[in-house]
């Protein structure tokens, strides 16, 4: 007996965008994300009794292809010789609730499944974002995202415990005493459903979306579609007749936070504490005059032109992460890494004949079919009769998808004293001339930047180049050395990618001349302490040190010994960049 939703306490935002969710499945589902122990779960789970009719199938981690996708019934198939689909998790699920627990650990395969039936069931996926990031890709088709945190609110949390501590105590009895308010939920959420269809979308509630859109900086069309769609269930369950500004507002909470790259200005606060008449004026069609909207002021615009340096020469970098003569006898092209297939890594994408080293390489569901087709169902002597008789040559050997490439993570030093002398002008070249010769290798590249007082992902894993040197061009350099945060932040990122895949090289990439200036107490301990991290993990490290100077202090170099990694002086590389095959090969 699962936890009641109406039981849970505080996280009203996450409530709501669920609801949401039920309401109008096409808001294109809910990704719920935070720190461990705030009840994500739980909260999902509880959804089941919301709705009796959407049951809630979930896609567990390491779920196989045959349960993802469905399968041939094997039992059928041997006795009788008749060929039974049995459905997997994705047919099963459409039309309900597909719930994927730490989705961002996914494989990429599964992942990828996933997203070809967007629209056909309602996706809810929770993650804790220091365990890894989602891709991109997967995270744009959840319409709604919400950020959960732990209860701050003393009198919250010791509620939190009461109710939980009665509930494990007595489910029955804890249970029966929130049935009601469960059913108030259940009733309004099956009205708010009825009356969904008959909320009208003027032209000005579309123009307004798309003003808003365009103001939070989004990309693409998705996030016009999930807003409006949000704002329609947020009408139906305010027992609304039509989408007004207020709506359109409080459906931006949700959808904006993983798409919009600016936050809205106080001018669209203001609007939704108009009143009612002006708000249905406005979306009925009436239209604000060209150029009363101001340009947003940012931190990044109140700098000044020289903070934004040009790459000084991009330096051509020889094929520095190759495995050597192994990559070579392994006939890997395309890639820096082969995943060893006999191992039985590696996701499985089609079958082969051939003899089996053990019984792990034997792909029965392909064997059983390819005999059932070629069967008569004769017998030997003294046998009886089967409607299967598996051959030698009936046997296929399972053919993975072992490939992988590096995922390398650039860490740049982005404080003020790196604009000094043009240091960040030749790191942009060094960093521009990595990326060309990544995109040759297939490696997937991040960049995070540390400056101020925090460290951000400025781009999350990707194959694109192109995005990649654009937000290097973009980058600017300002405040303060966090290096501890820096290399925290670093370690979180590469450690939730060897979470995900096993087979992945994760290599960090820190550019810094080691100077930590922001912190606590005792910032370079700090950042040491953070390094020493690496040490003892499968993360490799290379510091591009680039301080300068006739007096220099070796600050990256003992920081790269802390890392148990390597360290490259910033000249070195502007001279020649062999010294990086040398080290990757080392490394290997």
């Amino acid at each position: 007996m699962g936890y009641p939703f109406s039981a849970l306490v505080g996280n009203e935002k996450a409530k709501q965008a669920l609801i949401y969710a039920l309401i109008n499945p096409a808001v294109g589902g809910v990704m719920l994300t935070g720190e461990k122990g705030t009840g994500k779960s739980t909260m999902v789970r509880g959804l089941a009794e919301l709705d009796h009719n959407m049951k809630l199938y979930e896609v567990p981690l390491h779920t196989t292809r045959d349960r993802l996708y469905g399968c041939d019934d094997w039992e059928s198939l041997t006795k009788d010789g008749r060929r039974e689909h049995i459905p997997g998790i994705l047919e099963q699920a459409r039309g309900h609730l597909l719930y994927m627990d730490e989705s961002n650990l996914l494989p990429d395969e599964t992942a990828a499944g996933i997203s070809a039936e967007a629209g056909n069931m309602v996706f809810i996926g929770t993650m804790n974002p220091e365990e890894g990031q989602v891709s991109p890709g997967f995270l744009d088709k959840f319409g709604l995202l919400v950020y959960m945190e732990g209860e701050k609110e003393l009198r919250k949390r010791m509620q939190i415990i009461k109710r939980r501590l009665e509930y494990e105590e007595d489910p029955q009895k804890f249970c029966d005493r929130f049935r009601d308010k469960t059913q108030i939920i259940a009733r309004n959420l099956d009205r708010a459903r009825k009356r969904l269809h008959r909320i009208e979308i003027t032209e000005g509630s579309k123009t307004l979306a798309s003003e808003l859109v365009k103001e939070a900086g989004c990309e693409g069309n998705h996030a016009e579609l999930f807003l409006i769609q949000t704002a329609r269930a947020a009408a139906a369950w305010g027992n609304g007749t039509m989408v007004t500004a207020a709506h359109l507002l409080e459906a931006a909470q949700y959808v904006f936070p993983h798409r919009g790259r600016h936050r809205l200005s106080e001018e669209w606060a203001e609007k939704s504490q108009g009143n009612e008449a002006e708000r249905e004026k406005e979306l009925k069609g009436s239209k604000k005059e060209e150029g009363t909207k101001t340009e947003r002021g940012t931190d990044e615009n109140l700098l000044k032109e020289e903070d934004l340096q040009a790459p000084s020469e991009v330096h051509p970098v020889n094929d520095w992460m190759k495995y050597g003569e192994k990559i070579h006898s392994a006939n890997c092209t395309g890639r820096r890494i082969r995943a060893d297939e006999m191992k039985g890594q590696g996701h499985v994408v089609k079958s082969r004949p051939g003899i089996p080293m053990s019984a792990s390489d034997v792909a029965f569901g392909d064997t059983l079919l390819h005999a059932a087709f070629h069967s008569t169902g004769e017998k030997g002597a003294g046998e009886q009769k089967m409607a299967v008789r598996i051959k030698s040559e009936d046997i296929r050997l399972k053919v993975r998808s072992g490939k992988t490439g590096c995922y390398l993570l650039f860490a740049v030093d982005a404080s003020a004293s790196m604009g000094a002398n043009e240091r960040m002008a030749a790191v942009k070249g060094i960093v521009l001339s990595l990326l060309q010769n990544s995109y040759e290798k297939r490696d997937k590249i991040a960049m995070l930047i540390f400056q101020d007082r925090e460290a951000r992902l400025l781009l999350e894993f990707t194959n694109s180049v192109d995005l990649a040197a654009s937000r290097l061009m973009e980058l600017r350099t300002k405040g303060k050395t966090p290096l501890a945060e820096g290399i925290r932040l670093s370690y979180e990122i590469l450690k939730g990618v060897l979470a995900k895949e096993k087979t992945v090289f994760p290599v960090l990439m820190l550019i810094t001349d080691g100077r930590a200036t922001a912190g606590e107490k005792a910032p370079y301990e700090e950042a040491v302490c953070q390094a020493e991290r690496f040490a003892s993990e499968a993360i490799r490290s290379i510091v591009i040190d680039t301080e300068q100077g006739y007096v220099r202090l070796g600050l990256a170099e003992q920081l790269a010994d802390a890392m148990n990694g390597y360290r490259i002086p910033l000249e070195k590389l502007t001279e020649s960049s062999d010294i990086f095959q040398d080290i990757l090969n080392e490394i290997r």
